[in-house]
């Protein structure tokens, strides 16, 4: 795993802000739990030039076990789709750390970055996070990539901070995706820890 650099200890300043939606969070977390296994899934919302701030709104789950291809490009396909019907875009992505600290691995530094690459845009700062959720030990990074003269070299992952929002309702969508593949009991036992703060032992701890 790779530690991640802050700006300010570079002298710099981030540049752009982050705002997540609570429910984004919630479903990110209970994703989390689903499994011992690593998990992934997408962040979508919008880009607001104006104000270089990126919104995620929405929490994705590729509802598949990683290693299985053929049924992760359909998945994923539904995903894209489902982002056009609610005229959301794709702006990150969030991938668990079951069992050690919520950092990058070389991969996915690498993967972050050829995402970054090919969204870029007119931007010299790509607005695409990877991230992670509410309630389990989290982070999100965007990375820097290696010099000019050091193509290389792996790029340098980059601590993002992040605001929650909390959402007035949530939304239908996400709804769908928290109900349809998770037991009662589990969204039981999640309303009394985050809603009542009774804690629930037994069930798996996730770092994304």
């Amino acid at each position: 795993m790779v530690e991640l650099t802050s700006f300010q200890a570079l002298g710099r300043m981030q540049p752009f802000n982050v705002t997540m939606s609570s429910s984004a969070m919630a479903m990110m977390d209970i994703h989390a739990h689903l499994s011992t296994s690593e998990v992934v899934g997408y962040l979508a919302g919008q880009w607001d030039v104006t104000n270089h701030n990126l919104i995620v709104s929405h929490a994705l789950p590729v509802r598949c076990r990683l290693g299985d291809a053929d049924k992760g490009r359909a998945v994923e396909q539904a995903i894209f789709c489902e982002m056009e019907k609610l005229s959301l875009s794709l702006v990150g992505w969030y991938h668990t750390h079951p069992f050690s600290p919520p950092l990058p691995s070389l991969r996915d530094i690498d993967t972050q970055l050829e995402y970054e690459l090919k969204m870029k845009g007119s931007n010299d700062a790509t607005p695409y996070v990877k991230g992670g959720g509410q309630g389990s030990t989290a982070s999100g990074f965007w990375v820097m990539p290696p010099p000019e003269h050091k193509p290389q070299e792996y790029g340098r992952p980059m601590s993002i901070q992040f605001t929650i929002i909390q959402d007035a309702f949530i939304p239908k969508e996400t709804l769908y995706h928290l109900v349809s593949p998770v037991r009662l009991d589990f969204l039981y036992w999640y309303i009394l820890k985050h809603f009542f703060g009774i804690p629930r032992i037994g069930w798996p701890v996730s770092r994304l």
